[in-house]
């Protein structure tokens, strides 16, 4: 008879999270469950077709765990994973992390019984619902140390993103800077945004965003184009001036 299967939803910034449930579920549920994590290669072997090995784990699980943090929430693929557990209602828990707190989710998550990965009382009550999803005793394993375990990887977890949040900080200021630049020089009061977004160094959507943040750019469409394109305020556009759109 096929073991349960637990159903771990992760972005892969947060593989390790998912790998230290998974083994500290399998070893404390004596290999009663299968625990399936899509970034383990125990789960998905060598040569299989990863989307298909999801899809197939998402319709076996009996349930699902979502690990939940501020950057896991903004990607679609935890929301679609998310949906699908929901649309086979199955048991669906938010393990919340590196500073997120259940109260802090949004709808539908925000309805479920979220649990916070770093404390003993949230585990536990992770470990009953698995046992109770299952049919089987909740281990008496002590989770003290898986706990621990989490809070170790909250601590790298957290310096790591901000690292890149200063990182990703200071390549939007520089690339504002080279747009408003561009935006200042030359016969042309308006710029389309995609030819900004090359001066820039970015893409055109990560363009228009870094704009939007600054009080000095005005946004338009251009007359033929329809093109989105922007000027400085200070620049007042006169009749007789001229758009690159």
């Amino acid at each position: 008879m096929p073991k349960p299967v637990i159903f771990i939803s992760h972005v892969s910034e947060e593989a390790e999270l998912a790998k230290i449930l998974k083994r500290a579920i399998e070893e404390d549920f004596l290999q009663m469950v299968k625990v399936f994590v899509s970034s383990d290669t125990a789960s998905i072997q060598a040569g299989e077709n990863w989307l298909d090995s999801v899809g197939e784990a998402l319709r076996m699980a009996s349930a699902e765990i979502i690990l939940c943090s501020k950057t896991s929430l903004t990607r679609p693929w935890i929301n679609f994973e998310a949906g699908a557990g929901w649309m086979r209602k199955i048991p669906i828990v938010p393990v919340c992390h590196s500073g997120l707190k259940p109260r802090d989710l949004p709808m539908p998550l925000s309805v479920l019984q979220g649990i916070v990965a770093s404390e003993v009382d949230g585990l536990d009550r992770l470990y009953v619902r698995i046992a109770t999803t299952v049919d089987c005793a909740k281990p008496k394993a002590g989770l003290n140390n898986l706990a621990e375990a989490v809070r170790k990887f909250e601590d790298a977890y957290l310096l790591k993103v901000a690292k890149q949040s200063d990182a990703r900080a200071s390549r939007e200021t520089l690339a504002l800077e080279r747009m408003k630049q561009a935006l200042g020089e030359g016969d042309y009061v308006w710029r389309s945004i995609d030819r900004l977004s090359v001066k820039g160094g970015v893409s055109e959507a990560e363009a228009t965003e870094i704009l939007r943040t600054d009080p000095e750019i005005v946004f338009g469409r251009g007359a033929k184009s329809r093109r989105m394109i922007a000027r400085l305020q200070s620049r007042q556009p006169k009749k007789a001036d001229k758009s690159d759109a």
